[in-house]
């Protein structure tokens, strides 16, 4: 679950240059693992990546143990998950064309920085696109993400993974995959955001 907080140590505020940060906190040892190797490739993304580079991925800032539990902070974006702003199931809103096609360019752009590094993001959804008050977008949630150049990740058998609803059908059928799986994705959202509904 994430969770808004406030930073009070000084120290911190002036190591992360913000007062308000969203923090990520599992639920279970497996949502435990799992957000390690989020912590991860977002240490890996923020090692490669300029600032320039990282304008629309989510700004990590750090990881700490809290109560025994590992979390993870990243920088708040107030206006929330392009979810927000489309709706879902009963309550489906179409958005304005010409901010939607700003929307689906911030999203390619943060894309095409991620595959330029050899990583495939596997859960692109709304839920997983922050828009900023000036329709800036943020890619968040590299849980799923895997390195396209490593084989055994993209051959390996097992659970399935990313949304059903999202997901491209070479994920689905389990096989091996590469960036297209992350464009194919945001085809689907960019269907919800431009016709108001699903597929």
């Amino acid at each position: 679950t994430t969770w808004k907080a406030r930073v009070l140590d000084p120290y911190l505020i002036k190591k992360w240059g913000v007062q308000e940060v969203a923090i990520k906190i599992p639920l279970s040892k497996e949502k435990e693992r799992i957000l390690k190797e989020e912590v991860t490739r977002n240490i890996e993304l923020r090692l490669q990546l300029t600032e320039q580079e990282s304008v629309n991925i989510v700004g990590y800032l750090d990881f700490e143990v809290f109560e025994g539990t590992l979390v993870m902070v990243m920088k708040y974006i107030k206006e929330g998950s392009l979810r927000k702003i489309i709706g879902g199931i009963g309550d489906w809103r179409r958005m304005e064309i010409n901010r939607a096609v700003r929307i689906a360019r911030g999203v390619l752009k943060g894309l095409s920085i991620i595959h330029r590094k050899h990583i495939v993001h596997r859960d692109i959804k709304p839920e997983n696109i922050l828009i900023s008050s000036n329709d800036e977008v943020k890619l968040i949630d590299f849980s799923l993400a895997i390195r396209s150049c490593d084989e055994k990740s993209l051959r390996k058998k097992g659970k399935i993974s990313g949304t059903p609803s999202y997901i491209s059908p070479e994920q689905l059928m389990n096989e091996k995959i590469d960036e297209r799986s992350d464009i194919y994705s945001l085809g689907v959202t960019a269907y919800e955001m431009f016709s108001g509904g699903r597929l």
